[in-house]
């Protein structure tokens, strides 16, 4: 983004470096395939992907990505998930 903004702002001196190629051995020989485990419900790939990042420390926390204007007008569903703290005791 900061490399587009820069070209068509013509201000070259905060273009990022250009990021560097993989290193060979890395890339792999096929493009990625999508996980299959023979369940083809949503719900129950979404559920162990819920537990499994629970497993971690936390419940899993949808951040919204809102520090931007532009990015959230454009792209509003994008979200980071963080694992939470547990906590303890009453409320």
């Amino acid at each position: 983004m900061l490399a587009y903004q820069s070209e068509l702002a013509d201000e070259p001196d905060y273009r990022p470096p250009a990021v560097p190629d993989l290193p060979e051995g890395t890339r792999g020989d096929s493009p990625p395939r999508p996980i299959r485990d023979g369940d083809s419900d949503r719900a129950g790939r979404f559920a162990r992907l819920v537990d499994a990042l629970a497993a971690r420390g936390g419940p899993p926390v949808a951040v919204p990505l809102d520090h931007d204007p532009g990015l959230s007008a454009a792209l509003p569903f994008v979200v980071r998930v963080v694992v939470g703290h547990r906590t303890t005791g009453g409320a």
